[in-house]
């Protein structure tokens, strides 16, 4: 499985991997993965429909953090078009089988990471939910501080501006990553079947 550290890290992921270093309770949910998470792995070799080829999916899906408690991962998705980690499109791989994208890079991650709430994910879809900052640690808000002063990231409010990230992300790459889940998770290739 590939993962964050076997890779090239752009300065913008870096960063935010001291920070988060730093502010380990920053979030209660989104935790930078450690290079030895088997996390991903599990759960990709979890498909095992019609003989898919798993070294795809393990080639091209590098994970990053935590999405949430219950197990599920933030992923680069490697789309083959030689783009940088911090270009790439985010996937969720969801621990009950979840699959959806949510973000058209890592800027827009941590935009959806700025609203302080796991997403809602329901089968190749995801969702924000709005958040009204009672429950968060004090680190949560130095993560806000740092996304604007250091990423010049400015922090969303409103759960409607992180779904907005989420269909821009899944018009510009829905077609194309079920090509690619087809193939690499499920062992169907639709381009062969036409």
């Amino acid at each position: 499985m590939a993962n964050i550290y076997e890779r090239n890290i752009p300065e913008r992921i870096a960063t935010f991997i001291q920070f988060a270093e730093k502010n380990p309770d920053f979030s209660t949910t989104f935790i930078v993965t450690s290079p030895d998470d088997e996390g991903l792995t599990y759960w990709i070799d979890s498909y095992n429909e019609n003989g898919a080829d798993h070294h795809i999916a393990k080639r091209d899906l590098i994970q990053f953090c935590e999405a949430d408690m219950g197990g599920s991962h933030f992923c680069f998705w490697d789309d083959g078009q030689g783009k940088s980690l911090d270009e790439m499109p985010v996937v969720v791989a969801g621990n009950e089988g979840d699959f959806p994208i949510v973000a058209r890079n890592f800027d827009e991650l941590l935009s959806l990471m700025s609203l302080g709430e796991e997403l809602y994910l329901h089968g190749d879809e995801a969702s924000c939910c709005n958040f009204d900052g009672s429950t968060q640690e004090p680190e949560f808000f130095e993560f806000l501080t740092f996304l604007e002063k250091t990423l010049n990231i400015t922090p969303l409010k409103t759960a409607n501006e992180g779904n907005a990230i989420i269909t821009q992300a899944r018009l510009a790459f829905l077609d194309e990553f079920n090509l690619w889940v087809n193939k690499a998770l499920t062992g169907v290739d639709s381009e062969n079947q036409k």
